[in-house]
């Protein structure tokens, strides 16, 4: 097979991908690409005739991916060409070197190489949705998002046994198709995998014999998806118990803090709060507003916020209405470093600040900058980047926050911000600490795209399967809603529209904790070790058998 025709495979791959996750076409995303998606890149790394010419395929993929699903980061504020460019740019690196490893067990796996892919994606698909880099996005779970008797299975295995269970299905698909039964040369692998073997044995040339294999393991993929729906309807047959109900109301004024002004986002909550607790006729447990709702830290700036906006102060509207209130506004930590956390504050009936969470996952490149202590990067990303401000500081404490309802029960709620309510591990830790929902308050708008506010929520909504905790999220543009249990919408506010809801919003407590609350990404963490120790079997039996074949011919 021709390399053009290879890059083509991989870029197809990565199209796939970007189509199958939400997106403009498919504002919800598209399972049956989801379930074949994998595919292309499959068939290019199984044909490509060389590990270099793997690790070219692997970066067309990763950019292409990236690119085409992400491209809405071109709207970032001032700096577009850095969120996405050098994203792009990373991730074609991330997986130029995937695909040298998914190469590697391509050409030596046997009937075991599309369980080895699987594995692999599952693994991949983990790495890089953790720690400072993380950015869990683009996962090909979140293409079946929306089929809830699947993504059930999340309460064990977290998002990434999806992942595996649609790799694998992309994988056995190509391998039924023939992948890679152009028999060429196979290359060496670079010098700076010098652990590995020199040569690569051609693979079987019978095109038979590979269909055979991608038959059988695509019925190993039913047979488990069999296995996973079963579950998935059982499990939603099972109602989770409720512990009580929360009345609140939802504020979406469709604005963009970045660009509207802190006054007209202020005003805009302001009147949609009003407008909710009107139409009600009750007095809510809490209103929930968005992230970024204030440019200044509301107890240093309490006086300011006394008297502005001048024609309706913020500070006598919270005594007006007599409830709590979940915004957005920074906190200080340090005026001498001019350290600030992005925080949401709990604001109690009196006006008076209770308690605040400052955001502990910062975008990274964005609201957190590495290295900012030191001049010369400082000076280039002021003169290449056009980035002059450090950023905010990260938070170092997961909070709770106490709310007593009209009832007379009193929930602990965790408050992710933003992009937090995608990292499951974070959410994970919230729910251990004793967390009886989530509250999301995100800031959207800037992407001025349907498919960027339906990727983070379709990422979002697997934070409620996977603890069994109610979700709410109140957004200035979208996505705003109340997600269950099971991953289902039990309520949700047009997107791009300025709206506000009272709602009563249900909480639920199961009492034992799920496999995932329990144990975490115990399912990535494996694929990424069973994909390792596979590899590594395989150079310990290609070296011996090099040794043993060298005896013989002594």
């Amino acid at each position: 097979m021709k390399r053009g025709t290879l890059f083509l495979l991989a870029l197809l791959g990565g199209a796939l991908t970007a189509l199958a996750v939400p997106n403009e076409l498919f504002p919800r995303g598209n399972p049956a690409l989801g379930w074949l998606a994998a595919a292309p890149l499959y068939w290019a790394l199984a044909a490509s005739p060389g590990f270099g010419v793997s690790a070219a395929i692997g970066a067309v993929y990763g950019a292409s991916a990236h690119g085409f699903s992400s491209y809405w980061l071109w709207f970032f504020k001032d700096y577009a060409v850095w969120t996405l460019g050098s994203t792009i740019l990373a991730y074609a690196v991330v997986y130029a070197h995937f695909a040298l490893w998914l190469s590697f067990l391509l050409r030596r796996g046997g009937v075991c190489r599309p369980l080895a892919y699987a594995l692999l994606w599952a693994g991949l698909e983990f790495y890089k949705s953790t720690g400072f880099l993380g950015y869990p996005w683009g996962l090909l779970a979140y293409s079946v998002n929306e089929v809830l008797p699947l993504i059930q299975i999340a309460d064990r295995t977290g998002v990434y046994g999806l992942s595996f269970l649609l790799a694998w299905s992309g994988a056995s698909l190509a391998e039924t198709a023939g992948a890679g039964r152009d028999d060429g040369p196979r290359g060496t692998l670079p010098s700076a995998l010098p652990v590995l073997p020199v040569t690569a044995p051609p693979l079987p040339p019978d095109f038979r014999d590979r269909r055979i294999l991608g038959v059988g393991n695509l019925a190993l993929v039913a047979l488990l998806t069999v296995i996973v729906l079963s579950y998935g309807y059982v499990r939603l047959a099972r109602p989770v118990p409720e512990a009580g109900r929360i009345a609140a109301v939802l504020v979406q004024q469709n604005s963009d803090s970045w660009t509207d002004g802190e006054e007209r986002t202020l005003r805009a909550c302001m009147d949609l709060t009003r407008a909710a607790v009107a139409d009600s006729g009750r007095k809510p447990d809490i209103v929930l507003w968005n992230e970024s709702n204030l440019d200044a830290p509301y107890a240093e700036f309490y006086r300011k916020y006394s008297r502005y906006p001048a024609a309706d102060p913020l500070v006598p509207f919270f005594r007006e209405t007599g409830t709590r209130f979940l915004l957005g506004a920074p906190v200080v930590l340090d005026w001498d470093t001019y350290s600030f956390l992005n925080a949401v504050i709990l604001v109690g009936p009196d006006g008076s600040l209770e308690r605040h969470y400052g955001k502990i996952q910062l975008v990274p490149f964005a609201e957190g900058i590495p290295f900012w202590e030191y001049e010369w990067f400082r000076t280039f990303m002021d003169k290449v980047v056009g980035l002059s401000a450090g950023g905010w500081t990260p938070g170092t404490e997961r909070v709770l926050f106490d709310l007593p309802t009209s009832s007379g029960r009193s929930f602990r709620f965790a408050a992710p911000i933003c992009f937090e309510d995608a990292f499951a591990g974070l959410c994970r830790d919230f729910a251990r600490d004793g967390a009886d929902f989530f509250v999301n308050l995100t800031n959207d708008s800037w992407s001025r795209t349907v498919s960027a506010l339906v990727q983070h929520f379709a990422a979002a909504r697997f934070r409620a399967v996977e603890n069994r905790r109610t979700l709410v999220r109140s957004t200035n543009g979208g996505i705003s809603c109340v997600v269950g249990p099971y991953g289902e919408v039990l309520a949700e506010l047009p997107v791009f529209r300025a709206e506000s809801r009272f709602l009563e919003i249900p909480v639920y407590r199961e009492a034992r904790e799920t496999v995932y609350t329990a144990y975490g990404d115990w399912f990535g963490y494996s694929a990424l070790f069973l994909s390792g120790l596979f590899a590594l079997i395989l150079v310990i039996e290609e070296r011996i058998s090099t040794r043993r074949q060298r005896r013989e011919h002594s």
